[in-house]
């Protein structure tokens, strides 16, 4: 009985396997709730578009404002990052658009027109084209305003199938991610109601990550750098009768300056250097006496 339940199992997980070296990161493949419709050129994320408009309780079209909520609040394929597309990811859509079933749409983006007020909305009837819609309006003379939705998945990091860095705890039920800021250092099991993952940053993080429409930014030079430590400063001690010479490094110990250094002897400004200068010459100065 144990022989057979550990042989069960074993294919289970065989069949598990092969399913996931079996999907596609290819454009046009279905993935993550739809259909990859762009793949950014290092291949380390890429945009799906849902297969179906987003649905509108009540049905009709969607005004602008309405559009962008209900993206925000979808979700589909066990996805809850869907957010309303702009109009160069709308033009993503176009080589895709019968696995897609577009073809009468018109689909609001969030890109501005030059009208006040406005925004594009692309028509996929026929030759896909922009229109300019008032953002207050829900429908038009080409039919009611739709909504489109798109994600970004990120390519994974193993083989298992799944966006690695958002792994669901459970199964079975609509996976929704919340909001990670991260200020600095190393985070270990940083969860939400659905999500988990462990984080190591080795440098301070700029921005944050949330929702469809943020980017997560990495830098170090930013408004939350520390101040550098203070140089570790040496001089000459009297073996050179017409000068005394001052040389400095950084302290290894802390941040780098960035914007070089300021020399002062006994309080009085002596010049300003940049970061590759390690030395000065002081030749202002009397023999025998203490600066």
């Amino acid at each position: 009985m144990k022989k057979s339940i550990i042989i069960i199992a074993a294919w289970l997980f065989a069949a598990q396997w092969l399913l996931a070296q079996s999907q596609s990161f290819n454009l046009g493949a279905e993935y993550g709730g739809g259909v990859i419709i762009y793949i950014e050129p290092a291949k380390t994320w890429g945009l799906v578009a849902a297969k179906v408009d987003v649905p509108k309780v009540g049905g009709g079209g969607f005004t602008y404002a309405q559009a962008v909520a209900a993206c925000k609040d979808w979700v589909q394929g066990k996805k809850g990052d869907w957010y309303l597309p702009s109009e160069p990811e709308l033009t993503y859509m176009i080589a895709y658009r019968s696995q897609l079933n577009l073809y009468t749409q018109l689909c609001w983006s969030t890109t501005e027109s030059f009208a006040a007020g406005s925004n594009l909305a692309k028509s996929f009837a026929g030759t896909p084209s922009n229109a300019i819609v008032p953002v207050g309006n829900s429908t038009t003379f080409f039919g009611d305003l739709t909504a489109r939705a798109v994600r970004r998945f990120y390519f994974p990091l193993t083989s298992t199938g799944v966006e690695a860095a958002c792994l669901p705890v459970t199964s079975g039920s609509d996976f929704v991610p919340g909001p990670a800021n991260i200020i600095y250092g190393s985070g270990i099991d940083i969860k939400n109601n659905s999500r988990r993952m462990n984080v190591t940053v080795g440098e301070l993080v700029v921005g944050q990550a949330r929702e469809g429409d943020n980017n997560v930014a990495f830098g170090s030079l930013a408004g939350f750098l520390l101040p550098p430590f203070g140089p570790i400063v040496t001089a000459s001690q009297g073996e050179l009768l017409d000068r005394i010479q001052i040389s400095w490094e950084p302290n290894p110990l802390g941040p780098l300056p960035t914007d070089g250094y300021k020399l002062y002897r006994d309080g009085v400004f002596l010049g300003a250097f940049d970061n590759k200068v390690r030395n000065f010459n002081d030749f202002n100065v009397i023999a025998g006496r203490p600066y």
